[in-house]
């Protein structure tokens, strides 16, 4: 038989709920409050409402913050529709909650612990400027004017190519935060003088390669030519003198209140590049282990253990050679690429000698020869079981190599190979010529299909340049961002972005690398007025029917299903064979004045084939680095999601990790991983008492879930 819940019953429960509520916070239940359940108390839980001026606020934030864990711990969620709220799985200390969202100031900070319940009161911002003052970048960014076609003689693809050089700014930080649109001085000269600042050499975040980053926005701005630092002043003047973002945030709705974040100091004033938690292939990896970094600049491994909130920096032997692009491998080892003195030699002077493990014939400090530059001087090892470094030389030789085992190779981009290592074969045999392989990129435009016999660079042309139906064509595409193998035909898939406009590139190593290497490469479509329809890939994935996801500086994502090109290879077929079979999705957020382009900045995706965020088998997630935000396209909703992280303001991830830790254990079995990984720490809202780092986001299936 149906039961039923008595009236009396119902009433009971609401009088408890609200004695309950005055015996925790001593205050009165609020009168908009009082036909509502308040969530129930828990352990290891802080829960309460947030009221406002006309009553309950919805779609909110509520963060609890926390500095009595061995690293500084922030817990984040979104109230519901009644502007309840429940913080989740906290551990056990003093907490200081407060609430922000949009159209409101924050309200105060009030202490509670785990058990408790809390009302916060927020009242509204007492005009549109104070109000805009909690809007992401990519809000201010959006009112940056870049001028118009006839500037460029009415040439679309010349305006896009301007706007593009712009937008690459945002591949180091945010640009439209606190710090980048209110300058001390905000006239040209002022512009002028902003670029060629520097901080200091021995810098905690920058080492000594400030005043390198500072010489590569002078060569930036100078590619935009005057109207470039015209634009930029421009536009902090009209914001200096109290212009103000066309369009507004909205606050959460729908499965964006679902989202828990968890964030945690990586323990110093650090730029950590990229992170991993797990390998995309195999999400159970490392399942409930420590999440690493890597910090390029002063050369360290960063890792914070999310169990006991304690993190850790650990100096890599020889660090200065700047480490890269961390992964792991099937035994939860730590690898990562430090690229040597044909890197460092662009941005500092003081560049160490090359390591002589490499025959000379490989040494090449002019960086004419393309084996040389690819710049992968080593690779690094960290087992944390043992606490220990290994290094493990590249020298790319001219051997022929068996084909990697895509399951398990470890794979590395660079400005012109693709380099990879079988952490088993070096396991076996510690030789690292045997371990260790590499691949030109060459497409076969020359219409043959012989291998090539020599390594010489001087038999292929380069992409860009004049064809040669003789020769073949190889891509230098400055390949700085991860490659990932296709879960099914043995290839690997990366970027190149050197050449506006950039493109994809799958590469099959072949049975006798690097001789038998073979490339394609496919930019986005051009149009008839001469644009794209997309500019500057980023990071790929796969989603389970092999097709590949890509995001874009332009804005947004695209998908590329190579089943549809008829031309895939040969004569001609340098990027514009296969237009049909590329397709574009926009995010949510403004464009760019007078643009089609976004105000955000696209750099990290991640597929979730393995449906551990909760979101659904095959959801892309992709970062947005200058919207404060990591966003979802996700069949469970038909308008994107956007996670965004409101507290410290200035979350920019470059990489987004998809790891289960316990299966069958629901929305708390897993999660996404990214970090707070813009070059400019000091930009960041609470630089001067933090340092943000780690952020873990979970989707619970309501807003008040435990």
């Amino acid at each position: 038989m149906k039961r039923f819940v008595s009236v009396a019953a119902m009433a009971g429960a609401l009088a408890v709920a609200s004695a309950s509520y005055v015996l925790t916070t001593g205050a009165a239940l609020p009168p908009t409050l009082a036909p509502t359940m308040l969530p129930a108390t828990a352990p290891d839980a802080i829960v309460g409402s947030v009221t406002g001026p006309r009553g309950p606020e919805a779609g909110i934030w509520v963060i609890a913050e926390t500095r009595d864990l061995p690293t500084r711990f922030i817990k984040i969620v979104v109230t519901d529709d009644q502007g309840r709220f429940v913080l989740p799985e906290l551990p056990k200390a003093r907490y200081r909650i407060w609430a922000r969202g949009y159209g409101l100031v924050d309200t105060d900070r009030e202490p509670a612990s785990p058990g408790a319940r809390v009302t916060l009161r927020a009242r509204a911002a007492a005009d549109p400027a104070e109000a805009a003052k909690a809007y992401p970048a990519n809000y201010w960014y959006a009112m940056l004017k870049a001028p118009l076609a006839p500037a460029f003689g009415g040439e679309a693809g010349r305006r896009q190519s301007f706007i593009a050089t712009a937008k690459f700014c945002l591949v180091c930080h945010q640009i439209g935060n606190e710090v980048m649109r209110d300058p001390a001085d905000n006239s040209l000269e002022g512009w002028h003088q902003r670029i060629r600042q520097a901080r200091d050499k021995g810098d905690p975040a920058m080492g000594d390669l400030a005043q390198g980053y500072a010489n590569a926005m002078q060569v930036t701005m100078a590619s935009l030519g005057p109207a470039g630092p015209r634009m930029y002043a421009d536009w902090t003047a009209r914001i200096g003198q109290g212009a103000l973002p066309a369009e507004q945030p909205r606050r959460p709705s729908g499965i964006e209140r679902n989202v828990v974040i968890s964030i945690w100091d990586w323990g110093g004033p650090t730029f950590n590049h990229d992170l991993i938690a797990t390998d995309p292939r195999h999400p159970d990896l490392n399942a409930g282990g420590p999440v690493f970094g890597v910090e390029p600049h002063v050369g360290r491994l960063t890792m914070v253990d999310p169990n006991t909130s304690e993190a850790r920096l650990l100096d890599i032997p020889d660090g200065r050679r700047h480490p890269m692009l961390v992964t792991l491998d099937r035994r939860g080892r730590v690898w990562f690429p430090s690229y040597g003195p044909q890197f460092l030699k662009e941005h500092v002077a003081d560049t160490p000698p090359p390591k002589a493990e490499c025959a000379a014939e490989w040494v090449d400090p002019a960086g004419k020869n393309f084996i040389v530059a690819p710049r992968v001087e080593y690779l690094r090892m960290y087992d944390p079981a043992r606490n220990r470094f290994t290094s493990v030389p590249m020298c790319l030789d001219r051997r022929a190599k068996a084909a990697p085992d895509t399951y398990k190779a470890l794979f590395f981009t660079s400005d012109t190979v693709i380099a990879w290592i079988d952490p088993d074969q070096w396991d076996r045999t510690g030789d690292a010529a045997r371990a260790t392989g590499w691949c030109p990129v060459v497409l076969p435009t020359a219409g043959r299909r012989r291998r090539a016999t020599d390594l010489d660079p001087g038999q292929w042309t380069l992409l860009g340049e004049p064809s040669d139906p003789k020769r073949d064509t190889r891509i230098a595409g400055h390949f700085v961002f991860r490659a990932r193998p296709h879960p099914t035909d043995g290839s690997i898939w990366f970027t190149a972005t050197r050449d506006f406009p950039g493109g994809i590139v799958r590469l099959v190593p072949g049975d006798r690398p690097p001789y038998s290497c073979r490339s394609e490469y496919y930019e986005p479509p051009r149009r008839p007025d001469g644009s794209y329809a997309g500019y500057s890939p980023m990071n790929v994935d796969f989603d389970s029917r092999g097709r590949v996801w890509v995001a874009l500086i332009s804005g947004g994502v695209a998908q590329f299903d190579r089943s549809k090109c008829r031309t895939r290879s040969g004569p001609g077929a340098t990027g514009q064979q296969c237009p049909q079979a590329w397709s574009f999705r926009r995010l949510p957020g403004p464009r760019l004045a007078g643009s089609e382009e976004t105000a955000d900045f696209n750099y990290g995706l991640v597929v979730d084939h393995a449906d551990v965020s909760g979101l659904g088998r095959d959801s892309v997630i992709v970062s947005g680095g200058n919207s404060d935000s990591l966003v979802a396209l996700s069949r469970r909703s038909q308008a994107p999601i956007v996670m965004r992280v409101p507290y410290p303001r200035g979350f920019y991830a470059r990489e987004i990790s998809a790891r289960r830790d316990r299966p069958g254990a629901g929305w708390k079995g897993g999660g996404l991983w990214a970090s707070y990984n813009s070059i400019t720490v000091w930009h960041g809202e609470d630089a001067d008492s933090g340092n943000p780092g780690l952020v873990k986001f979970q989707i619970r299936p309501d807003p008040l879930a435990r």
